[in-house]
């Protein structure tokens, strides 16, 4: 049977979005997170996500979608304290990280690749998935954070993760594109490695030139599988494997 939450509006990262959007937008992640994992659904699947946040427990909750197990983590305490709370079924598990970000947590302690994340000692996943989470780290944290991610995969498991990639694309949804309506074509293509696009807010845009970015994988355990354009609710999306 279906579960409803009430999540709290504060706790919906969402940019202003309904409640109902919020969910609608999580059951499209979800649907990207199974083609990521190469299996037919999740239902066998033991998730890792990280940078939880609740929009995706609350999509499967409501719509039912069957999921082996989920395990969220987040640097968030109020969002961790909320989840654990809210959330009465074996399958789910939450954890906070009390990891460094200048953005989002200016006082957290540097990660490191031995960093060790808050689950059981030797756990591993089928499949972790990072969304809005590469997007918001420098090239420094980018490489820290697929090596300290390795040991929790899976032999066959898939990591994916979304982040800006510096370049128009097809289907014109990328941070980018829409840069691009604003300021033209020339705003496009001039970031050599990395930019963080507005100072002022540090790391509010972590943008990357894809040779860069595809760069920063190599020596951390992992190889690509594919490289996906921005879709509706995400952007460029990196699919990883255990090298």
């Amino acid at each position: 049977m279906p579960t409803r939450l009430h999540v709290p509006d504060r706790f919906r990262r969402g940019h202003g979005r309904t409640e109902a959007e919020s969910v609608d937008s999580g059951v499209v992640l979800l649907g990207y997170m199974v083609e990521c994992s190469g299996a037919d659904s999740l239902a066998a699947i033991d998730v890792l996500d990280v940078g939880c946040g609740v929009k995706l427990t609350q999509a499967i909750l409501e719509r039912d979608i069957p999921i082996g197990s989920y395990t969220g983590v987040d640097i968030a305490t109020p969002i961790i304290d909320y989840l654990r709370d809210a959330v009465d079924d074996p399958r789910f598990e939450y954890h906070r990280l009390d990891g460094y970000n200048e953005r989002y947590n200016p006082d957290g302690m540097p990660l490191t690749a031995t960093t060790p994340l808050p689950v059981d000692a030797g756990r591993t996943f089928d499949l972790i998935s990072l969304f809005s989470v590469f997007t918001h780290l420098d090239p420094d944290d980018y490489r820290v954070m697929l090596r300290m991610l390795r040991p929790y995969i899976r032999p066959e498991g898939r990591l994916c993760y979304s982040l800006y990639l510096d370049e128009r694309t097809d289907g014109g949804l990328g941070l980018m594109d829409n840069f691009a309506s604003s300021w033209g074509d020339d705003a496009i293509g001039h970031t050599v490695d990395f930019r963080d696009m507005k100072p002022e807010k540090p790391l509010q845009w972590a943008l990357y030139s894809r040779p860069h970015a595809l760069e920063l994988i190599e020596g951390t355990g992992w190889e690509l599988v594919s490289v996906d354009d921005p879709r509706p609710e995400v952007q460029h999306t990196i699919t990883l494997r255990p090298a």
